[in-house]
């Protein structure tokens, strides 16, 4: 289990963390029908392990969400790119000169938003 969860952590992929969580209910089984615990023990350890997969449950929840958010925050700043490359276009026809900053002029390099991407581009947008 501790296994997929490093792998999780190494590689953010909801796969390997699932996985740890389908493994903690062959440990739940195990632990009780295991004669090695006292009753008591045997209910705290299956109570952490409880309380392990409600963690897991929530982190991958959140990620899921987390997700969600950087997927939009690309899909707003390709929009934002192309409504300014329009806006700098029609300043660049209306003057008829490069803007100060702007793609094309000497202070910032070529391309969308003088080319910064800092996000992936959004396959789905």
């Amino acid at each position: 289990m501790e296994t997929y969860r490093q792998r999780y952590i190494a590689t953010t992929r909801r796969p390997f963390f699932q996985t740890a969580l389908n493994i903690s209910d062959d440990m739940q089984t195990v632990i009780e029908a295991s004669a090695i615990f006292a009753p008591d023990d045997r209910t705290q350890v299956l109570q952490l392990l409880d309380d392990y997969r409600n963690l897991g449950a929530q982190l991958l929840d959140l990620d899921v969400r987390l997700n969600g958010k950087l997927h939009d925050l690309i899909c707003r700043r390709r929009r934002l790119i192309l409504i300014t490359d329009e806006l700098l276009s029609m300043r660049r026809a209306q003057y008829g000169r490069p803007i100060l900053g702007s793609p094309g002029s000497a202070w910032l390099p070529s391309g969308s938003a003088g080319g910064f991407h800092i996000f992936p581009r959004c396959p789905r947008c």
